[in-house]
């Protein structure tokens, strides 16, 4: 039985470097089309399955992948409409950067932080999750680039969202124009334990979560000043 085929016998069966072959996996542009071509065909007929992904991790200390942290659980993903459309974006951006993504459970009903801490990934999006989730923390304590969609609001991490507050107060606004004085509001949950049900001043105002608290702080100031 022949033995299974390695970067440098694919290398000698072709007659180039061990470089050439590496480089027809990893950067490709290093190589003519029709060179990659001969490369791969190569590999395909010798059985060579490509570099060791753990072998280079260790080489180049890049595992990449960008860890995505979401505020339920992974479920909810594909079932959210604006989970979904956020994810659609983000793996787009993930394709032109030619670098995968890996949903990591953060769910904040859970305390089990290994899951972020053990993650093999160069960077971390967090998307919508309370300012004392513990998975949050476990994200910010990693050595590694961070950045968060919607919320929490914190100094040292940049945050890509929008001024929930001066948003919702336009539809406040807008629904006291049209004569409404008595408003429902049903509002995601305000915190990591869940508690449905009527919501009181003190724990609007103390929601561990950003935007919604933001939110209701915006739509209290709308209906006040149409008072």
């Amino acid at each position: 039985m022949r033995p299974p085929a390695t970067l440098a016998s694919l290398a000698a069966e072709l007659g180039v470097s061990r470089t050439t072959v590496s480089n027809a996996y990893n950067r490709p542009d290093q190589l003519s089309p029709q060179l990659r071509t001969r490369v791969m065909e190569a590999a395909r007929r010798l059985g060579y399955p490509g570099p060791d992904p753990v072998a280079r991790s260790l080489r180049t200390r890049k595992a990449g992948a960008i860890g995505l942290l979401l505020t339920e659980q992974l479920s909810y993903a594909f079932r959210d409409p604006a989970a979904v459309a956020f994810l659609e974006g983000l793996t787009q951006e993930c394709d032109r950067a030619r670098t995968g993504l890996l949903l990591v459970p953060a769910n904040p009903e859970s305390e089990d932080v290994l899951a972020v801490s053990s993650a093999s990934v160069d960077g971390f999006v967090a998307y919508s999750m309370p300012d004392d989730d513990p998975h949050l923390e476990a994200m910010l304590a990693r050595p590694v680039p961070s950045v968060i969609c919607d919320q929490p609001y914190l100094d040292s991490v940049d945050l890509v969202g929008i001024d929930d507050a001066a948003a919702i107060r336009g539809m406040a606004e807008h629904l006291s124009a049209l004569g409404h004085r008595r408003v429902g509001v049903i509002c995601m949950r305000l915190g990591r334990v869940r508690k449905d049900g009527p919501v009181d001043l003190d724990r609007q105002s103390a929601a561990h979560y950003h935007v919604q608290r933001n939110r209701l702080a915006g739509l209290r100031d709308g209906f006040t000043a149409a008072v």
